[in-house]
């Protein structure tokens, strides 16, 4: 109540300033209505002309408000890009105040017959959303749109969440000519300010005295900005995008103690521990300790955890919220059977300590999210459990009821997270440095008219058992239709599959099969790939530049065994050298081996994923890496007729 007190005295001096006035709306050139392209980017279906955004501090009969006013003008090149004229603003309530958003200024600009034709905009001509119980969002379409049309128009966030100032994303997946965004903040205010991606951001400052109070007036610009666009094996390519990121850090007012809100990672944990009522929700026990009692009598600890967290799987729903604050409260959650991700994985962990576990919360960004880059306590939005044993650590999330300890959603692998001990301590934990295994193992015969046939057993464990249950239970699909499509293969029988529910068990399919696309009879000589339909087709990292970072998600180890049988009749005439590569930094590994014993031929294959976020500077080492595994997987093993 105090730190709000200090706020308010601070922002009754300052008054919202005027947004910039050139390049105004309501001015649209013909030429620009006659461009058919994007002279920087000939693909382009769409482009952002201007972006401009202001923030400042106002005030309203209901105390300091946060006022960003935007203005945008963006030009439809072709009809994908139709979709740049409907746009949306999200906004918050809860309940009790909330935030407030108007477009106006809004127009569609045509030419026909060489005049322009201006359809403007009703001020009410938007859609308003709910989209959950604190999230709203506001939409503006526009009509009358063709290619070559230019939209324009402005809208007003008004916020009494002071302190929170929203990101400023100067690129897009089109092409920014340009992009401006102003802060005008008192001085009294200071911030943590976070500069995101590769693209140059010019900055200039300036302080100036108003009303008796001191602001700082900081301009950001950016122009000629290249449309962003997705690369294969990136985590999430909004972490890249360009941008720029404010988080409130103190309050400093002459003859008042200063007020610290977030200085660095130790005491943005601490104030979630505390003020986020982790701590609280972690205390109560009284609700759960007849159900846990009959649960862990007579087992061992690492019984315990397995039984408690299967009871908390298979008894709570996860209502797909994403938090690590409760809603209601692991109390209410338990009774009605279903919670957020906090209430859910915090009684988790509150069960775990009741079973005498050294269980503790682990707070974390999404993948979706974003990752957590600097201290602030809006860095994250998910907890799951750690359990702590001889310096080692197990992660679970009950949240989904195909996961086992150590083995994560796939939006919860997201770097880092921050485990935090009852004592308020802190520390990171690596969320993906659990290594999932899968072997493989294939056993083929030739007959003497070239024709392959053979039978496939292929192990998973951890994220890749769990990826491919997950898949198996969205999907609808035959699974012995997708091997045949999948593989190219054909005739596939006999298929099983084993632990598909037993999670705690490797997951095993086998099937048998025909191959007629690894191998070619040719005369009286036989070709064949050695690693039949699991060769590499094409290398994955083709690109020739990498714009951002490599994330292969999680570690990952596969091992290849194939034992092939040829005819009687034939001879070996050549067979492929074995190779053993790695990268720099370990980053992937490649074995690769062929014996030879009487008429059967082994080969022994294996790759390993040792780190799984790479910078961009070491894509080419990557793309040559992969580039010489294809080229060693083209070999052919030759039989000659005899």
């Amino acid at each position: 109540m105090r730190n709000n007190f200090y706020l308010v005295i601070i922002f009754c001096f300052f008054s919202p300033s005027l947004f910039s006035q050139d390049k105004e709306l309501g001015i649209v050139l013909i030429e620009d209505l006659e461009q058919k392209r994007h002279p920087n980017d000939t693909a382009a279906v769409a482009a952002i002309l201007y972006k401009k955004g202001v923030v400042s501090f106002g005030y309203d009969f209901n105390g300091p408000v946060l006022v960003t006013r935007v203005k945008t003008r963006i030009k439809i090149y072709k009809k994908d890009g139709y979709e740049w004229a409907n746009n949306v603003v999200k906004y918050f309530s809860n309940g009790m105040v909330g935030e407030n958003v108007e477009f106006f200024n809004a127009a569609t600009y045509n030419l026909t017959n060489d005049e322009i034709i201006i359809t403007k905009l009703l001020a009410d001509a938007h859609l308003d959303t709910k989209l959950n119980a604190y999230q709203y969002q506001k939409s503006i379409i526009f009509p009358d749109i063709k290619e070559g049309t230019i939209i324009e128009y402005e809208y007003i966030l008004t916020s009494p969440f002071i302190r929170d100032i929203r990101d400023w994303d100067f690129q897009a997946t089109i092409p920014v000519d340009y992009s401006e965004y102003t802060t005008i903040l008192p001085e009294a205010l200071t911030y943590q300010i976070i500069k995101k991606g590769f693209e140059e951001i010019k900055i200039v400052s300036e302080k100036s005295v108003k009303f008796g109070g001191t602001e700082v007036r900081a301009m950001y610009t950016a122009e000629n900005l290249p449309a962003i666009k997705d690369e294969i094996f990136v985590d999430n390519i909004q972490n890249y995008i360009a941008a720029i990121s404010h988080e409130i850090s103190g309050v400093k007012i002459p003859g008042k103690p200063d007020i610290n809100f977030s200085t660095d990672w130790e005491a943005v944990t601490k104030t979630i521990y505390k003020n986020g009522g982790l701590a609280d929700e972690l205390k109560k026990t009284n609700y759960f300790e007849k159900d846990i009692d009959l649960i862990i009598k007579d087992k061992t600890n690492e019984e315990k955890i397995v039984a408690i967290f299967n009871h908390v799987q298979s008894t709570i729903a996860w209502d797909k919220n994403e938090s690590y604050y409760c809603a209601e409260g692991v109390k209410k959650a338990y009774k009605k059977k279903i919670g957020n991700s906090a209430e859910i994985n915090l009684m988790l962990i509150a069960m775990l300590r009741y079973a005498g576990i050294n269980a503790n919360p682990v707070i974390l960004s999404t993948t979706e999210n974003g990752i957590a880059i600097y201290p602030s306590i809006h860095a994250f939005n998910y907890v799951i459990a750690a359990i702590e044993v001889d310096d080692k650590k197990t992660l679970l999330d009950a949240t989904e009821k195909l996961t086992t300890p150590n083995v994560l959603p796939e939006r919860a692998l997201n770097w880092y997270g921050r485990l935090i001990r009852k004592d308020g301590s802190s520390e990171d934990v690596n969320l993906t440095e659990n290594i999932s295994k899968e072997t493989i193992n294939i056993m083929v015969s030739i007959d003497p008219n070239g024709d392959l046939s053979g039978r496939c057993r292929r192990s998973n464990w951890d994220q890749n058992a769990y990826f491919f249950r997950l898949q198996a239970l969205d999907s609808k699909e035959d699974p012995v239709d997708n091997l045949e499509h999948d593989y190219r293969i054909k005739n596939v029988d006999h298929y099983v599959i084993e632990n598909e529910k037993e999670t705690s068990k490797p997951l095993v399919q086998s099937f048998s099969f025909l191959d007629s696309n690894s191998i070619d009879k040719i005369g009286d000589k036989i070709y064949i790939s050695p690693l039949l339909f699991f060769t590499l087709k094409a290398n994955p990292f083709n690109q020739e530049k990498r714009q951002y970072p490599i994330n292969f998600q999680y570690l990952k180890e596969t091992k290849f065994i194939f034992i092939l049988e040829f005819p009687e009749g034939y001879a070996i005439e050549s067979i492929p050298s074995s190779i053993n590569i790695k990268t720099e930094n370990d980053i992937f590994m490649f074995k690769y081996s062929i014996s030879n014993v009487a008429n059967k031929i082994q080969i022994n294959a294996s790759s390993a994923i040792g780190v799984v976020n790479v910078k961009k500077e070491l894509y080419p080492v990557l793309k040559d890496f992969f580039q010489k595994i294809l080229e060693k997987q083209s070999e052919k093993i030759v039989l000659k007729k005899i």
